[in-house]
């Protein structure tokens, strides 16, 4: 009778085992499944922050463009504004440029004084209108040769000038703001190497 009850409890306990061991491997592939299930949505997460990165990138560079674009075409604006009448100028400096030619001329006839006044106050009238534009000539005698703002026509030999110093000009040159509107055409000194050398011995 023991014997049989004692069968019975171990029948029970093995039954009882057997359900907690499959309740725990139950829990095992449950917990299997959600770690995969975390280990999914971490990658799926890591796709979804590199993409949110490389979307946060794009924007940042095409901010940067637009900004960059944006200050070229506030600077280009400026600039047209600038110098808007650059080109109107530089044609109505050979205006002043008759002018003077006329003056010139006019200085070495004395019937022509009266006449002369005229065009020397619609030249100077004419310069000021210009120079309120930006306009303004500038003087290059007895200056060393700068090719930035001068251009050579002819060279003479004195030595009694400096080596490259304007001796005479054509046209005069002219700035509009701080750029050349027109370079000054001159003439300018060479010294020749024999007199320098002349020059060395005598000092």
């Amino acid at each position: 009778m023991s014997n049989e009850k004692n069968k019975k409890k171990i029948d029970v306990l093995d039954e009882n085992t057997e359900d907690i061991r499959k309740d725990i491997e139950e829990e095992i592939k449950e917990d299997s499944k959600q770690t995969n299930e975390v280990e999914l949505l971490k990658e799926e997460n890591g796709k979804l922050f590199k993409e949110k990165e490389e979307l946060n990138n794009k924007y940042l560079q095409a901010l940067a463009e637009m900004q960059n674009y944006r200050k070229r075409a506030d600077s280009e604006l400026s600039s047209h504004l600038k110098y808007a009448s650059f080109n109107v100028c530089r044609e109505l400096i050979k205006v002043l440029d008759n002018l003077d030619r006329a003056i010139d001329h006019g200085s070495k006839d004395e019937s022509m004084k009266a006449f002369l006044d005229g065009f020397i106050m619609i030249r100077k009238q004419f310069y000021q209108e210009l120079e309120k534009e930006g306009v303004k000539s500038f003087e290059v005698l007895g200056k060393p040769f700068d090719p930035n703002i001068m251009t050579s026509l002819a060279v003479v030999n004195d030595n009694t000038k400096a080596d490259g110093e304007v001796v005479s000009q054509f046209l005069k040159g002219y700035m509009y703001k701080d750029r050349v509107l027109r370079p000054a055409s001159v003439v300018i000194n060479e010294v020749l190497e024999e007199e320098q050398n002349k020059d060395e011995e005598n000092n």
